[in-house]
């Protein structure tokens, strides 16, 4: 309640969020539903993700290549009132990430700069500064934000292969104000490095009208009888495929929806089962559809180092549609002790599992109850919060250091 009383009560603020993904693409990523709801709450909201270089043009045959690449030549669009830009970076990562121990970035310097963007948008003071990419580590320099948040959302160099990225974040902690980790993990690392830095530990969120209002089934699910188990994500290095096909060969009745891109081999052994089905990515807005209509959500996790920093966004996602989960067992998702998560250690945990759960259906209404603490708004007036009571601190800390007395 005072969270939400502090951000009504505030003036309007410039916020400039300096994200890994783009939006529009196809994940929608946490800080872009932290900007849109920032946008809502009033607040005048710009949305840099990471940007193109001259490696994009020579790979433009990728879809995604070429809408950042139209991104950048636009000049960025406005939508859901938030000004979001892709730009130009003359020098990559995989070149500038060698400077860094010395603090310079050359990935960071974009062409037109920064500063030209926002004097673009009319732009003067950055009040909030909210950055979850790690490669643009020094950027805050350019921007020089009354307040300056790091929010990481992962294990970043465990997840790129890449200790150039732990340089970075180092970089990142000591500058900051302050530090955010979407999971207790991604948090303790953070610490690590500047354990004397305000920080919290605010989990992804959920749309909960977006996933909660009853829609039709879609069409691909009338050549797919129930029971459903449905999975939203990258089917990645990340992602079980031994397990799903375990639980696919043991459990012929049910129907395995694997919905995302495709990036590994693992796919290929997947497809010789026929209660498997690969739908491809899906638009976000559509994905309410496919997940009310199925019976189980599933998030399965392999032994990648990655998977332990993790805070699945599609835990609350599911959840919000009604679905019982059943997932990989982390500390992280044993941590939050979500009555509707159901957590195993092998593959015949999984089966086990999806036995209980036809002998023990539950309220999807229920479920969606226990989602609801968890919506994207609640995460901005909270994040917002945090960082405005880092100023609050600061200033009666100042204040007191001003009139303290000599002789005390």
């Amino acid at each position: 309640m005072k969270t939400s009383v502090l951000v009504a009560n505030m003036a309007a603020r410039n916020i400039v969020f300096i994200s890994h993904s783009y939006m529009g693409g196809t994940f929608c990523v946490g800080s872009h539903h932290l900007a849109r709801e920032m946008a809502a709450l009033g607040h005048r909201v710009l949305h840099i993700s990471s940007p193109i270089t001259p490696f994009h043009f020579l790979r433009r045959a990728r879809e995604d290549h070429r809408a950042r690449i139209a991104r950048w030549r636009s000049r960025g669009r406005d939508k859901d009132g938030v000004f979001d830009y892709v730009p130009f970076a003359p020098i990559p990562w995989q070149c500038a990430r060698f400077a860094l121990r010395f603090k310079l970035n050359a990935f960071a310097n974009f062409s037109p700069s920064l500063g030209t963007v926002l004097r673009r948008q009319r732009i003067g003071r950055v009040d909030l500064l909210l950055q979850d990419a790690p490669q643009l580590a020094g950027i805050h320099s350019q921007l020089q934000p009354r307040r300056f948040i790091y929010r990481a959302t992962d294990f970043y160099s465990e997840m790129k292969g890449d200790p150039f990225i732990d340089v970075a974040e180092r970089w990142l902690a000591e500058a900051c104000d302050g530090l955010v980790g979407t999971s207790q993990p991604v948090l303790d690392r953070l610490r690590s490095f500047e354990p004397r830095k305000p920080a919290l530990l605010l989990e992804n969120g959920v749309e909960l009208e977006a996933f909660g209002c009853a829609v039709p089934a879609p069409a691909e699910y009338r050549a797919i009888p129930a029971p459903r188990a449905v999975y939203v994500g990258a089917l990645d290095y990340r992602f079980d495929f031994k397990v799903i096909a375990r639980c696919a060969e043991s459990l012929p009745a049910w129907q395995f929806i694997l919905i995302g891109p495709e990036d590994s081999d693992g796919v290929e052994s997947l497809r010789r089962l026929p209660n498997i089905h690969f739908l491809g990515p899906k638009p976000y807005l559509s994905l309410a559809a496919y997940l009310q209509h199925a019976n189980v959500g599933l998030i399965p996790l392999n032994a990648h180092l990655a998977n332990r920093g993790r805070s699945p966004m599609k835990l609350y996602e599911y959840a919000a549609a009604g679905l019982s989960i059943i997932a990989t067992h982390t500390p992280e998702l044993a941590r939050r002790k979500f009555a509707y998560l159901t957590l195993c250690q092998t593959a015949e945990d999984f089966i086990a599992a999806f036995n209980t759960f036809l002998g023990q259906p539950v309220s999807r209404e229920s479920i969606r109850s226990a989602a609801a603490p968890h919506s994207w708004r609640s995460k901005a007036e909270e994040l917002i919060a945090f960082a405005e009571g880092i100023a609050l601190d600061e200033r009666a800390t100042s204040d007191l250091t001003k009139t303290k007395s000599p002789h005390d």
